[in-house]
This record gives structure tokens, C-alpha cells and sequence, in this order.
């Protein structure tokens, strides 16, 4: 059974045969994303004013190098920090965007595809009716075939009743699976 993993893909093993994307698992993980980005931007709220001016240990020349490297080394790593703080944003929107998109992709293929399944339907009942109409008709005349070729006179019905009957098994089946994952 393929595994789905928290950001709604459907994968076999680690070789990502096919991919299957959720909706509403993808807006999840899109909102998971913006709780873990206000939860670090806390965090790095709370702890900036005490890593971005750090007061030297002393009054000598080397405490005041080295509380202004640490200083200088926080600025940096918030600067980043805004930048991975966009990406991540971006990358939310992305996904709550392409989770829309998906939805109404399937929303909108999903009647198609109902109309695929009542022709296809439809057209196994033709065969059907075919069938039965070949049969009554070859009935009439049957005794005027000769002996030897009696037997073959209702082979089309045959093949017709085999063929409306593969063609509605094989399209239950394709039918259902398609129709459930939409």
C-alpha cells in the first residue's frame, strides 16, 4: 500500500513512481507551513534584541571586537533569516495556489468523465440489444441453413454478447478506480 506523506503525496517506496496529489492535504501542509513561519518569526523576535547588540563582557579592546563579530554575525543570520522567511512564504502560496488548482481540476473533469462512463454504458447496452435483435432474427431462418453450418449461424451473437459484456466489466473497473481517485 503507498504511503502519503505529511505534505499529501503518494509515493511507493523512495522511487516516487507516481505521485498523487491531495487537496486538501496540501492546504494542510500550506498552513502547517505558516504556523511553523510565525512560530520562528517569534522566536526570532524574542531573541533579537539580545543577539543583535551585544554589550562587550569588559572594557578592553577584545571584548569589544567580539561582542561587535557577534553582533555583526546576528545581523547576518536575521538578514538570511528574512530571506528564508520570503521563500518559505512563497513557497506556502505556491501550495495553497496549486491545492486550489487541483481541486478545481477535479471538480471539473469529474462530470467529463461521468459523461465517458454513460457512453460507454450505453454503448455495451447497444451491443446488447444488437445481440438479442441478431438472435431473434437469425431464429427465423435457421432451419434453412444447411446442417453442416447451422452452428456458426449464431457465432455473431456470441461475439457480440462476449464483447458487451468485456466492455462493461473492463469499464466498471476502469470506471470505478478513475472516478473514486476524482
Amino acid at each position: 500500500m503507498p504511503a502519503i506523506d505529511p505534505a499529501g503525496f503518494m509515493y511507493r517506496g523512495g522511487d516516487m513512481a507516481y505521485v498523487i496529489a491531495t487537496p486538501d492535504l496540501m492546504a494542510a501542509g500550506a498552513a502547517d507551513l505558516e504556523t511553523i513561519a510565525s512560530t520562528v518569526q517569534a522566536a526570532h523576535l524574542a531573541a533579537a534584541p539580545a543577539t543583535v547588540a551585544v554589550a562587550p563582557a569588559a572594557a578592553d579592546e577584545v571584548s569589544g571586537a567580539i561582542a561587535s563579530l557577534f553582533s555583526q554575525q546576528a545581523q547576518d543570520y536575521y538578514a538570511q533569516a528574512r530571506q528564508v522567511a520570503a521563500s518559505q512564504e512563497q513557497f506556502a502560496r505556491n501550495l495553497t495556489a496549486s491545492a486550489a488548482s487541483y481541486a478545481s481540476t477535479e471538480d471539473a473533469i469529474r462530470p467529463l468523465l461521468l459523461g465517458v462512463d454513460t457512453g460507454v454504458r450505453q454503448a455495451s447496452g447497444s451491443l446488447l440489444y444488437m445481440t438479442i435483435a441478431y438472435f431473434t432474427w437469425a431464429q427465423t431462418w435457421y432451419d434453412l441453413v444447411p446442417g453442416q453450418l447451422q452452428p456458426f449461424v449464431f457465432l455473431p451473437s456470441l461475439v457480440f454478447l462476449l464483447d458487451a459484456f468485456f466492455l462493461y466489466a473492463f469499464w466498471g473497473v476502469v470506471a470505478t478506480s478513475i472516478l473514486d481517485a476524482v
